[in-house]
C-alpha cells in the first residue's frame, strides 16, 4: 500500500513540480517525500551533505523556519548558482507565479508601474522646483512666464528691476492685457498661443510699459512649459533688454538722415535700405520711391553698372574702395 501511495504521489506531483521549474528556475525532484509538506506545490528545497545528521545553515542564505512560509511578491526567484549549485529555499505561491502570466494581472501591474513613475517624476519635479526657481530668480536676464490662461506666474529679480513691477503686483494677472503696449498686443498674444501649442519663437522684439509708463525694448525667446507627464502647461519667455540698443540704431540713424552729404545703402542682394535726406534733394527720388530696389539696375547708367556691381561686391566681401567716382 505504501508503494502504491508513492507511485500515486508522484504521478500527482511530477507536473506540479515541472510547473515549479519552469516558472522559478529551481529544479524539484519529482520523488515523493514520506512528510505532507513535500507533496504540495508550497516547498523548500535544500542539499543535505552525506554523514551529516544536522542541516547547516550557509551565510547569507534563507533557511527553513517552523509554520507557513512567508510569500515573497516579486517575480519567480531565479536558480541559485553557487559553486556547489545548492539552491535557495524556494516559496512558491501560486498567485505570484500566475502574476506573471496573466494578462489582465500583468496589464494591471505596468498600469501600476507607470502610475509609480509619474509619481516619483512628480516627487523628484517638487523637489528640483526650488532649485530651478533659485536660477531663474538669479538670472541677469528678465525671465517671466504665463500659465495657459495667460497670467502671470513667472516674475524674476531681472524683470522686476527693469519692469519695476514686484511680483506680488503681476502674479495672476494677464501679462498682454496689463503690461504689453496696445499696438503689440495681438502679436504677443499670438507668440504665447503658438508657444502653447508646442511652436517656439526665437529673437522676437516688443516692447513692455514700466510702472512709471516707460516704454522698454524686449528681445524675447518664448517657449512651452511642460509637466512631468509632457503637457503644456503655460510658457516661459527669456528676453534681453535691448532699449539700450535700439536707442543707438536711433541715434545712428539720426545722424545719417541729417548729413551734409548723400548717403545710402543696400543689403547683400543689393537693394536700397538707407537714403538719407541729402540724397533725396540731390537725386530727387524719395525713400519710399528707392527703398527695396536694386541700386544698380535701376539708377545706375549702364555704361558704369559693372564698375559700381564690382565696388559693392568687394564691399561685402570686406574690402573697401574709396574716392569710386561713378554717375
Amino acid at each position: 500500500l505504501k508503494e502504491k501511495d508513492q507511485s500515486f504521489l508522484s504521478v500527482i506531483t511530477t507536473p506540479v513540480n515541472k510547473r515549479v521549474s519552469e516558472v522559478t528556475g529551481v529544479s524539484v525532484s519529482s520523488a515523493p517525500d514520506s512528510s505532507p509538506a513535500a507533496s504540495t506545490p508550497t516547498m523548500s528545497n535544500t542539499k543535505t551533505p552525506k554523514g551529516s545528521s544536522k542541516k547547516k545553515k550557509r551565510e547569507g542564505r534563507s533557511s527553513v523556519s517552523e509554520g507557513p512560509p512567508q510569500r515573497r511578491d516579486l517575480d519567480p526567484i531565479l536558480k541559485n548558482n553557487d559553486e556547489d549549485d545548492v539552491p535557495s529555499i524556494v516559496t512558491w505561491d501560486p498567485a505570484v507565479a500566475s502574476s506573471t502570466t496573466d494578462p489582465d494581472i500583468l496589464q494591471k501591474r505596468s498600469a501600476h508601474r507607470r502610475e509609480q513613475s509619474l509619481i516619483e517624476g512628480d516627487l523628484i519635479d517638487s523637489n528640483l522646483e526650488p532649485h530651478y526657481s533659485n536660477l531663474i530668480d538669479s538670472a541677469n536676464a528678465p525671465i517671466f512666464g504665463v500659465d495657459s490662461e495667460g497670467r502671470v506666474n513667472v516674475w524674476n529679480k531681472c524683470a522686476m528691476r527693469i519692469v519695476g513691477y514686484t511680483p506680488d503686483e503681476v502674479m495672476g494677472k494677464n501679462l498682454v492685457r496689463e503690461f504689453i503696449t496696445r499696438d503689440y498686443q495681438a502679436s504677443v498674444g499670438m507668440v504665447i498661443d503658438r508657444a502653447l501649442r508646442g511652436d517656439e519663437t526665437a529673437n522676437y522684439e516688443f516692447p513692455l510699459m514700466t510702472k512709471e509708463g516707460a516704454r522698454i525694448e524686449i528681445l524675447l525667446n518664448a517657449t512651452a512649459r511642460r509637466n512631468p507627464g509632457g503637457e503644456i502647461i503655460g510658457v516661459v519667455g527669456i528676453g534681453q533688454d535691448i532699449t539700450g540698443r535700439i536707442a543707438q540704431e536711433r541715434e545712428y540713424t539720426r545722424l545719417i538722415d541729417t548729413a551734409n552729404a548723400p548717403i545710402f545703402g543696400v543689403d547683400t542682394y543689393g537693394r536700397v535700405n538707407i537714403w538719407n535726406q541729402c540724397a533725396i534733394q540731390l537725386v530727387g527720388y524719395s525713400t519710399e520711391e528707392v527703398m527695396g530696389k536694386n541700386l544698380v539696375q535701376e539708377f545706375i547708367t549702364d555704361e558704369f553698372k559693372t564698375a559700381v556691381q564690382a565696388v559693392l561686391d568687394e564691399a561685402l566681401h570686406g574690402e573697401e574702395t574709396a574716392n569710386f567716382e561713378f554717375p
